[in-house]
């Protein structure tokens, strides 16, 4: 049986509930199957993130747009540097095409070649 792995929904859940105080360690680890010392360190770590979750600026909705907008930006213009380098590669390739068989005419072998009779013409 591998390692059970728990959101951070849950984890929230049960260091909320660690921090009411309204039930001991005990009682949380029996009621949540976990050991108190996992309890503990949840408890541990979610304070310790506290300060810097407060410290720290939150993007309003237009940032987060203007972020976005940004990024899509830079994305449309990696693919149009793309476009127009493969756009000048083609047209190189088709002139060097047109200049191969505009030198080379083109032979019809007698042996192959028929002439379509008048009547079909």
């Amino acid at each position: 049986m591998g390692r059970r792995k728990f959101t951070s929904e849950f984890k929230t859940k049960v260091v909320l509930e660690a921090l009411k105080e309204r039930s001991s360690l005990a009682e949380l680890s029996q009621k949540h199957d976990l050991h108190p010392q996992q309890i503990t360190k949840w408890k541990r770590d979610f304070l310790a993130g506290a300060s810097s979750v407060l410290s720290k600026p939150h993007l309003s909705v237009q940032d987060e747009a203007e972020a976005e907008k940004a990024r899509l930006l830079q994305i449309i213009g990696e693919q149009k540097v793309e476009l127009d380098f493969l756009k000048k590669k083609f047209r190189r390739f088709l002139l060097k095409l047109r200049r191969f068989f505009q030198n080379r005419p083109i032979q019809h072998s007698w042996r192959w070649y028929h002439p379509l009779p008048e009547c079909c013409i």
